[in-house]
């Protein structure tokens, strides 16, 4: 079982089976390390049935989300620019849950919110300490 905070890398594809199975491929990412050492590390899921239709218009670069992810393996690959190999890991999506805005987003919300036009008023404490007017002295117990 994989859980990690990501952000989507690119816009989510949704793809269909011959059997007419939704299939969406997700592109993540998220940081390891720190400073000069930080680097990025991209995952590939995929997210198969009714959720992966449903989810795809949502899944768009740039949003945060936690990934529930199984089935992780590691995937090499030589790049066409400058010939290095590379890794990037592969996943059968569980659960994805939208965990925040994406960076476009998170500027207006330094915003002040509005201040309430009519805040909550309290309810006057009753003067008497004995019981209400209305109190049964038949109650049972």
């Amino acid at each position: 079982m994989f859980i990690k905070l990501c952000r989507i890398g690119r816009d989510t594809e949704c793809r269909y089976t011959p059997q007419g199975t939704p299939v969406a491929t997700i592109s993540l990412v998220y940081d390891i390390g720190f400073g000069e050492n930080k680097k990025s590390q991209w995952i590939e899921a995929t997210l198969w049935g009714k959720k992966a239709e449903g989810i795809t218009p949502h899944l768009t670069k740039g949003k945060q989300v936690l990934l529930t992810a199984d089935d992780l393996e590691v995937e090499t690959f030589t790049r066409k620019s400058d010939g290095t190999v590379g890794a990037k890991l592969k996943a059968k999506a569980i659960d994805i849950e939208f965990a925040g805005g994406s960076r476009e987003e998170a500027a207006p919300i330094q915003q002040q919110k509005p201040q309430d036009q009519n805040p909550p008023t309290q309810q006057p404490k009753s003067q008497s300490s004995g019981p209400p007017l209305d109190f049964d002295d038949d109650v049972p117990f």
